[in-house]
Protein backbone atom coordinates (compact mmCIF):
# COMPACT_ATOMS: atom_id res chain seq x y z
CA UNK A 1 0.00 0.00 0.00
CA UNK A 2 1.49 3.29 -1.06
CA UNK A 3 1.89 6.31 1.21
CA UNK A 4 -0.68 8.22 -0.89
CA UNK A 5 -3.30 5.52 -0.26
CA UNK A 6 -2.51 5.43 3.47
CA UNK A 7 -2.79 9.23 3.74
CA UNK A 8 -6.09 9.19 1.81
CA UNK A 9 -7.55 6.52 4.11
CA UNK A 10 -6.35 8.41 7.18
CA UNK A 11 -7.93 11.68 6.03
CA UNK A 12 -11.12 9.86 5.07
CA UNK A 13 -11.33 8.23 8.52
CA UNK A 14 -10.70 11.54 10.28
CA UNK A 15 -13.34 13.25 8.15
CA UNK A 16 -15.85 10.49 8.90
CA UNK A 17 -15.18 10.79 12.64
CA UNK A 18 -15.54 14.59 12.52
CA UNK A 19 -18.81 14.31 10.59
CA UNK A 20 -20.10 11.71 13.05
CA UNK A 21 -19.16 13.99 15.93
CA UNK A 22 -21.03 16.91 14.35
CA UNK A 23 -24.12 14.78 13.72
CA UNK A 24 -24.04 13.42 17.28
CA UNK A 25 -23.59 16.92 18.72
CA UNK A 26 -26.52 18.32 16.72
CA UNK A 27 -28.68 15.35 17.69
CA UNK A 28 -27.86 16.00 21.35
CA UNK A 29 -28.85 19.66 21.02
CA UNK A 30 -32.13 18.74 19.32
CA UNK A 31 -32.89 16.17 22.03
CA UNK A 32 -32.20 18.69 24.78
CA UNK A 33 -34.25 21.37 23.02
CA UNK A 34 -37.18 18.94 22.82
CA UNK A 35 -36.83 18.17 26.53
CA UNK A 36 -36.67 21.86 27.41
CA UNK A 37 -39.91 22.42 25.50
CA UNK A 38 -41.60 19.56 27.35
CA UNK A 39 -40.43 20.87 30.73
CA UNK A 40 -41.61 24.36 29.81
CA UNK A 41 -45.09 23.06 28.92
CA UNK A 42 -45.19 21.05 32.15
CA UNK A 43 -44.41 24.11 34.30
CA UNK A 44 -46.97 26.19 32.41
CA UNK A 45 -49.59 23.47 32.92
CA UNK A 46 -48.88 23.31 36.67
CA UNK A 47 -49.17 27.10 36.92
CA UNK A 48 -52.53 27.19 35.15
CA UNK A 49 -53.91 24.45 37.40
CA UNK A 50 -52.79 26.31 40.52
CA UNK A 51 -54.31 29.53 39.23
CA UNK A 52 -57.60 27.73 38.65
CA UNK A 53 -57.67 26.18 42.14
CA UNK A 54 -56.10 28.59 44.63
CA UNK A 55 -58.13 31.78 44.02
CA UNK A 56 -61.39 29.82 43.72
CA UNK A 57 -60.95 27.53 46.73
CA UNK A 58 -59.30 30.26 48.80
CA UNK A 59 -62.05 32.77 48.04
CA UNK A 60 -64.82 30.28 48.89
CA UNK A 61 -63.09 29.21 52.11
CA UNK A 62 -62.53 32.80 53.25
CA UNK A 63 -66.16 33.68 52.50
CA UNK A 64 -67.56 30.68 54.39
CA UNK A 65 -65.30 31.20 57.41
CA UNK A 66 -66.19 34.89 57.56
CA UNK A 67 -69.88 34.04 57.23
CA UNK A 68 -69.76 31.48 60.03
CA UNK A 69 -67.88 33.89 62.27
CA UNK A 70 -70.50 36.61 61.70
CA UNK A 71 -73.56 34.38 62.00
CA UNK A 72 -74.06 34.50 65.74
CA UNK A 73 -72.60 36.04 68.91
CA UNK A 74 -70.73 32.76 69.42
CA UNK A 75 -70.12 30.71 66.24
CA UNK A 76 -71.16 27.07 66.35
CA UNK A 77 -67.65 25.80 65.68
CA UNK A 78 -66.10 28.23 68.16
CA UNK A 79 -63.60 31.00 67.58
CA UNK A 80 -60.63 28.73 68.37
CA UNK A 81 -61.46 26.21 65.68
CA UNK A 82 -62.25 28.89 63.09
CA UNK A 83 -58.95 30.61 63.90
CA UNK A 84 -57.10 27.31 63.45
CA UNK A 85 -58.80 26.61 60.10
CA UNK A 86 -58.04 30.14 58.91
CA UNK A 87 -54.40 29.75 59.94
CA UNK A 88 -54.08 26.45 58.09
CA UNK A 89 -55.66 27.98 54.98
CA UNK A 90 -53.22 30.90 55.06
CA UNK A 91 -50.20 28.62 55.54
CA UNK A 92 -51.33 26.33 52.69
CA UNK A 93 -51.76 29.32 50.35
CA UNK A 94 -48.35 30.67 51.40
CA UNK A 95 -46.79 27.29 50.62
CA UNK A 96 -48.30 27.26 47.14
CA UNK A 97 -46.97 30.80 46.65
CA UNK A 98 -43.46 29.59 47.59
CA UNK A 99 -43.83 26.76 45.08
CA UNK A 100 -44.97 29.16 42.35
CA UNK A 101 -42.00 31.46 42.99
CA UNK A 102 -39.64 28.53 42.48
CA UNK A 103 -41.67 27.56 39.44
CA UNK A 104 -41.07 31.06 38.05
CA UNK A 105 -37.30 30.71 38.55
CA UNK A 106 -37.25 27.38 36.69
CA UNK A 107 -39.53 28.84 34.02
CA UNK A 108 -37.10 31.72 33.38
CA UNK A 109 -34.10 29.36 33.39
CA UNK A 110 -35.74 27.16 30.75
CA UNK A 111 -36.40 30.18 28.54
CA UNK A 112 -32.75 31.26 28.82
CA UNK A 113 -31.53 27.71 28.02
CA UNK A 114 -33.92 27.38 25.09
CA UNK A 115 -32.68 30.66 23.62
CA UNK A 116 -29.09 29.41 23.85
CA UNK A 117 -30.02 26.13 22.13
CA UNK A 118 -31.83 28.00 19.37
CA UNK A 119 -28.65 29.99 18.75
CA UNK A 120 -26.53 26.81 18.65
CA UNK A 121 -29.02 25.11 16.30
CA UNK A 122 -29.17 28.26 14.12
CA UNK A 123 -32.94 28.14 13.80
CA UNK A 124 -34.28 30.51 11.10
CA UNK A 125 -35.83 33.80 12.15
CA UNK A 126 -39.07 35.30 10.83
CA UNK A 127 -38.38 37.96 8.17
CA UNK A 128 -39.88 40.80 10.21
CA UNK A 129 -37.63 39.94 13.18
CA UNK A 130 -34.35 39.94 11.23
CA UNK A 131 -33.60 43.58 11.97
CA UNK A 132 -33.90 42.94 15.72
CA UNK A 133 -32.39 39.44 16.02
CA UNK A 134 -30.27 38.87 12.93
CA UNK A 135 -30.46 35.55 11.06
CA UNK A 136 -31.03 33.25 14.06
CA UNK A 137 -34.43 33.00 15.74
CA UNK A 138 -36.81 30.52 17.34
CA UNK A 139 -39.96 30.53 19.45
CA UNK A 140 -38.10 31.64 22.59
CA UNK A 141 -35.72 34.15 21.00
CA UNK A 142 -38.68 35.73 19.19
CA UNK A 143 -40.91 36.00 22.26
CA UNK A 144 -42.43 39.51 22.16
CA UNK A 145 -41.40 41.98 24.83
CA UNK A 146 -43.91 43.42 27.28
CA UNK A 147 -45.44 46.31 25.41
CA UNK A 148 -49.13 46.15 26.38
CA UNK A 149 -50.62 48.55 28.89
CA UNK A 150 -54.09 48.51 30.45
CA UNK A 151 -55.61 51.98 29.99
CA UNK A 152 -52.16 52.92 28.55
CA UNK A 153 -50.73 53.00 32.10
CA UNK A 154 -50.64 49.53 33.70
CA UNK A 155 -48.03 47.21 32.21
CA UNK A 156 -49.37 43.71 31.57
CA UNK A 157 -47.19 40.68 32.28
CA UNK A 158 -47.17 37.19 33.78
CA UNK A 159 -45.30 38.20 36.92
CA UNK A 160 -47.49 41.19 37.74
CA UNK A 161 -50.63 39.11 37.17
CA UNK A 162 -49.42 36.35 39.50
CA UNK A 163 -48.46 38.92 42.13
CA UNK A 164 -51.95 40.43 42.05
CA UNK A 165 -53.66 37.03 42.34
CA UNK A 166 -51.53 35.47 45.08
CA UNK A 167 -51.13 38.75 46.97
CA UNK A 168 -54.90 39.28 47.07
CA UNK A 169 -55.61 35.74 48.33
CA UNK A 170 -52.84 35.84 50.97
CA UNK A 171 -53.98 39.22 52.27
CA UNK A 172 -57.64 38.20 52.30
CA UNK A 173 -56.89 35.36 54.72
CA UNK A 174 -56.17 38.00 57.35
CA UNK A 175 -59.86 38.90 57.54
CA UNK A 176 -61.01 35.60 59.14
CA UNK A 177 -57.71 35.29 61.01
CA UNK A 178 -58.01 38.71 62.64
CA UNK A 179 -61.74 38.52 63.17
CA UNK A 180 -61.65 35.14 64.94
CA UNK A 181 -58.62 36.20 67.02
CA UNK A 182 -60.44 39.34 68.17
CA UNK A 183 -63.51 37.20 68.81
CA UNK A 184 -61.48 35.15 71.26
CA UNK A 185 -60.68 38.43 73.05
CA UNK A 186 -64.44 39.31 73.16
CA UNK A 187 -64.01 42.45 71.07
CA UNK A 188 -67.41 43.86 69.94
CA UNK A 189 -68.44 42.74 66.41
CA UNK A 190 -68.61 46.27 64.93
CA UNK A 191 -65.03 46.98 66.02
CA UNK A 192 -63.83 43.48 65.16
CA UNK A 193 -65.08 43.53 61.58
CA UNK A 194 -63.76 47.03 60.86
CA UNK A 195 -60.29 46.24 62.18
CA UNK A 196 -60.22 42.92 60.28
CA UNK A 197 -61.20 44.57 57.01
CA UNK A 198 -58.57 47.31 57.35
CA UNK A 199 -55.81 44.85 58.27
CA UNK A 200 -56.74 42.52 55.39
CA UNK A 201 -56.59 45.43 52.92
CA UNK A 202 -53.17 46.47 54.25
CA UNK A 203 -51.85 42.91 53.98
CA UNK A 204 -53.12 42.60 50.40
CA UNK A 205 -51.08 45.69 49.45
CA UNK A 206 -48.00 44.46 51.35
CA UNK A 207 -48.08 40.99 49.79
CA UNK A 208 -48.57 42.36 46.27
CA UNK A 209 -45.72 44.81 46.80
CA UNK A 210 -43.37 42.09 48.05
CA UNK A 211 -44.22 39.67 45.24
CA UNK A 212 -43.66 42.45 42.71
CA UNK A 213 -40.29 43.17 44.32
CA UNK A 214 -39.31 39.50 44.01
CA UNK A 215 -40.27 39.60 40.34
CA UNK A 216 -38.16 42.69 39.63
CA UNK A 217 -40.80 45.40 40.06
CA UNK A 218 -39.69 47.36 43.10
CA UNK A 219 -43.01 48.98 43.97
CA UNK A 220 -46.68 49.15 43.15
CA UNK A 221 -46.03 52.57 41.65
CA UNK A 222 -43.94 50.91 38.95
CA UNK A 223 -46.88 48.64 38.14
CA UNK A 224 -49.53 51.36 38.15
CA UNK A 225 -47.55 54.53 37.65
CA UNK A 226 -46.09 54.94 34.18
CA UNK A 227 -43.65 57.53 35.48
CA UNK A 228 -41.74 58.20 32.23
CA UNK A 229 -43.36 60.39 29.57
CA UNK A 230 -41.95 61.07 26.10
CA UNK A 231 -43.20 62.51 22.81
CA UNK A 232 -42.45 60.60 19.60
CA UNK A 233 -42.54 62.03 16.09
CA UNK A 234 -41.00 60.36 13.04
CA UNK A 235 -41.68 59.10 9.51
CA UNK A 236 -43.32 55.69 9.82
CA UNK A 237 -43.23 54.51 6.20
CA UNK A 238 -40.79 57.00 4.77
CA UNK A 239 -43.50 59.61 4.24
CA UNK A 240 -46.26 59.23 6.91
CA UNK A 241 -45.63 61.25 10.08
CA UNK A 242 -46.27 59.22 13.24
CA UNK A 243 -46.80 61.29 16.36
CA UNK A 244 -48.00 60.34 19.87
CA UNK A 245 -47.27 60.77 23.57
CA UNK A 246 -46.03 57.68 25.41
CA UNK A 247 -46.04 56.78 29.10
CA UNK A 248 -44.17 53.81 30.52
CA UNK A 249 -42.52 52.57 33.71
CA UNK A 250 -38.91 53.65 33.62
CA UNK A 251 -36.20 55.68 35.32
CA UNK A 252 -33.65 57.84 33.51
CA UNK A 253 -30.13 56.56 34.25
CA UNK A 254 -27.98 57.87 31.40
CA UNK A 255 -27.64 60.46 28.63
CA UNK A 256 -25.23 61.49 25.90
CA UNK A 257 -25.20 63.75 22.83
CA UNK A 258 -23.71 63.59 19.35
CA UNK A 259 -22.76 67.08 18.23
CA UNK A 260 -22.25 66.33 14.53
CA UNK A 261 -25.96 65.68 13.85
CA UNK A 262 -27.39 67.34 16.99
CA UNK A 263 -28.76 64.07 18.38
CA UNK A 264 -29.47 63.32 22.04
CA UNK A 265 -29.90 59.84 23.56
CA UNK A 266 -31.56 59.19 26.94
CA UNK A 267 -31.42 55.77 28.61
CA UNK A 268 -34.36 54.51 30.71
CA UNK A 269 -34.14 51.51 33.01
CA UNK A 270 -37.46 49.61 33.03
CA UNK A 271 -38.71 46.98 35.51
CA UNK A 272 -37.16 43.53 35.19
CA UNK A 273 -33.70 44.66 34.06
CA UNK A 274 -34.93 45.94 30.69
CA UNK A 275 -34.12 49.17 28.87
CA UNK A 276 -35.49 51.75 26.43
CA UNK A 277 -33.64 54.59 24.69
CA UNK A 278 -35.27 57.89 23.77
CA UNK A 279 -33.63 59.42 20.69
CA UNK A 280 -34.07 63.04 19.69
CA UNK A 281 -32.62 64.19 16.37
CA UNK A 282 -32.78 67.92 15.80
CA UNK A 283 -36.09 69.65 16.42
CA UNK A 284 -38.59 67.48 14.59
CA UNK A 285 -37.56 63.82 14.89
CA UNK A 286 -37.81 61.96 18.21
CA UNK A 287 -38.56 58.31 18.85
CA UNK A 288 -38.24 55.46 21.35
CA UNK A 289 -35.89 52.56 20.70
CA UNK A 290 -36.56 49.74 20.07
CA UNK A 291 -39.68 49.98 17.94
CA UNK A 292 -41.19 48.06 15.03
CA UNK A 293 -44.36 47.86 12.95
CA UNK A 294 -46.77 45.02 13.71
CA UNK A 295 -48.87 43.16 11.14
CA UNK A 296 -51.61 45.80 11.42
CA UNK A 297 -49.24 48.64 10.58
CA UNK A 298 -49.28 50.03 14.13
CA UNK A 299 -46.10 50.94 15.98
CA UNK A 300 -45.10 48.72 18.92
CA UNK A 301 -42.45 49.56 21.50
CA UNK A 302 -40.72 46.50 22.99
CA UNK A 303 -37.66 46.74 25.26
CA UNK A 304 -34.03 45.70 25.21
CA UNK A 305 -34.04 42.43 27.17
CA UNK A 306 -30.94 43.01 29.26
CA UNK A 307 -27.61 44.79 28.97
CA UNK A 308 -26.37 42.67 26.07
CA UNK A 309 -29.05 43.80 23.61
CA UNK A 310 -28.76 47.41 24.77
CA UNK A 311 -24.97 47.71 24.55
CA UNK A 312 -24.87 45.95 21.18
CA UNK A 313 -26.75 48.91 19.68
CA UNK A 314 -25.70 51.66 22.11
CA UNK A 315 -22.22 50.84 23.49
CA UNK A 316 -21.96 54.44 24.72
CA UNK A 317 -24.25 53.53 27.63
CA UNK A 318 -21.76 50.98 29.01
CA UNK A 319 -20.64 53.34 31.78
CA UNK A 320 -24.22 54.20 32.80
CA UNK A 321 -25.17 50.51 33.00
CA UNK A 322 -21.99 49.73 34.96
CA UNK A 323 -22.70 52.47 37.50
CA UNK A 324 -26.24 51.15 37.93
CA UNK A 325 -24.92 47.63 38.53
CA UNK A 326 -22.42 48.84 41.12
CA UNK A 327 -25.07 50.94 42.85
CA UNK A 328 -27.44 47.95 43.11
CA UNK A 329 -24.82 45.44 44.22
CA UNK A 330 -25.20 44.17 47.80
CA UNK A 331 -22.50 45.07 50.31
CA UNK A 332 -20.86 41.92 51.69
CA UNK A 333 -19.02 41.69 54.97
CA UNK A 334 -15.93 39.61 54.27
CA UNK A 335 -14.47 40.00 57.73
Amino acid sequence: MTNEVRNYEKLNAEGTQEYAHLVTSEHTLVTEYTQVNENFRMLADIRFKLLALIPTLGGVAIFLLSKMEQGAPEPQLGYSLLFLISGLGFVATLGVTFYDQRNSALYNALIARARYLETELELPVRPKERERLGLVGGQFKERPARDRYLFRYIELGHDSGLALIYGAVLGAWFYPLTSTFLGLARIPPEVRHGVSLILAAIMVVLFIRELLRLDGTSSIRELLGANAKVNVRFLKNGHDIWEERLRFSGKEIGWYKEEEDNSAFTLYECPGGRYRVYVKRGRDICYLQPWHLNSNGSVEYPTYEGEGQLLKEFPEFGEAVHKKAVRNSPVRDLG
